[in-house]
């Protein structure tokens, strides 16, 4: 009998744990993380801004040095964040992401994305780039705010089609 309670108190408690971050604030964390991914998709600054933290975190340790100057890719600060972001999308003329979410979770604060991304790119010659890759987005949500944004993309299986 001890055994049963010990497993049905603990079975409470992490389902407490649970609802009580999904509420966090009032709005839920995965709340919060799909309104952010939506504009990070557009890379729209105005409406990413107010969902940061002022010491946001974005980071892709898998895009390989080479596509970024041989360093790391992490960008730290809400500025530097969206700096960084909106200085990317205004190389070109139109820029998006599509994600086809295949499989969402949240545990304790952190969003889990996991499927495949399509950016769609016009560049100011007119040239069209598309590619498609599997991804994992992890989006960790503190105190209602986006504390941390982490890529995983798979930079050897995204094949780019070009159209002019």
């Amino acid at each position: 009998m001890n055994l049963f309670y010990a497993v049905l108190v603990s079975a409470s408690m992490f389902a407490t744990s649970a609802i009580a971050t999904e509420k966090a604030g009032g709005e839920g964390a995965v709340d919060i993380a799909e309104r952010y991914l939506a504009a990070y998709s557009t890379f729209d600054t105005e409406k990413m801004a107010p969902l940061l933290s002022d010491d946001m975190v974005f980071t892709d340790p898998t895009k390989p040095p080479e596509m970024n100057d041989g360093q790391v890719f992490t960008h730290v600060g809400k500025k530097a964040v969206l700096t960084a972001l909106g200085g990317y999308a205004s190389l070109y003329e139109e820029f998006s992401l599509d994600y086809k979410i295949d499989r969402r979770y949240e545990s304790n604060g952190a969003v889990v994305f996991v499927g495949d991304v399509t950016y769609n790119i016009l560049t100011d010659a007119g040239q069209t780039l598309t590619g498609t890759a599997p991804i994992v987005t992890v989006v960790k949500v503190n105190n209602g705010k986006i504390a941390r944004h982490t890529d995983y993309y798979d930079y050897a299986g995204n094949v780019i089609e070009t159209k002019n």
